[in-house]
């Protein structure tokens, strides 16, 4: 199976100088040390940041706004293991506390409450039964309905995955999250998980 984009550094590394290779190995040591001193926080509910608040009441009282996600799509030739991927997608979420997080509160002041780890959801739609003329019109308004659709950051999850089989060896997924939970810098972080861990779960 092939993906894209990719996001593979390893060539832009290798064009530095050997100078500039060695200060980037010693940034990144000394920031997974830093990392490694980094405590958790303990169980039990949590404040929000600011910014969290205010998305949190946004999405309570702007009924009918556009919902304020980030969206990761993908076109993926070749043979697909669902069960890979599935796995692939539990990982994530087991590994990112803030993918299973809800917000609760009846004031202004919400908190974050921390679930337990559990199946991702996955909603797979195969398209293969239609005419090749209508798929991929029909793929189209279910990855963008997919993409504005609001989540209930209360009850969550705050982060939906869908899979649209176009063929047998084509498929489209489109990765949707609110931005309470994920930003630009985290999609980067996201592709290559999925992918690190499909690749070891095939």
């Amino acid at each position: 199976m092939t993906i894209t984009p990719t996001t593979d550094n390893e060539h832009l590394i290798a064009s530095l100088s050997p100078r500039r290779q060695e200060a980037l190995r010693r940034l990144l040591a000394a920031r997974a040390a830093a990392a490694d001193a980094i405590t958790p926080r303990g169980a039990g509910p949590a404040p929000c940041s600011y910014e969290q608040a205010q998305m949190w009441l946004g999405a309570r009282f702007a009924e009918g706004a556009p919902a304020p996600n980030a969206t990761i799509g993908l076109r993926l030739a070749g043979p697909l293991d669902v069960r890979a991927l599935t796995i692939a997608l539990d990982t994530l979420v087991e590994r990112h506390e803030i993918l299973r997080t809800v917000y609760e509160g009846d004031g202004p002041e919400p908190r974050q409450v921390v679930l337990d780890p559990g199946p991702a959801p996955l909603d797979v739609v195969d398209l293969r039964d239609l005419p090749e003329s209508e798929r991929e019109e029909r793929a189209r308004e279910i990855t963008s309905r997919a993409a504005v659709e609001r989540f209930d950051l209360e009850t969550g999850p705050v982060h939906r995955t869908t899979l649209v089989q176009l063929g047998d060896e084509d498929h489209v997924l489109m990765f949707v999250c609110h931005h309470i939970a994920c930003d630009g810098w985290s999609v980067g972080i996201i592709v290559d998980e999925l992918t690190t861990v499909y690749a070891a779960a095939h």
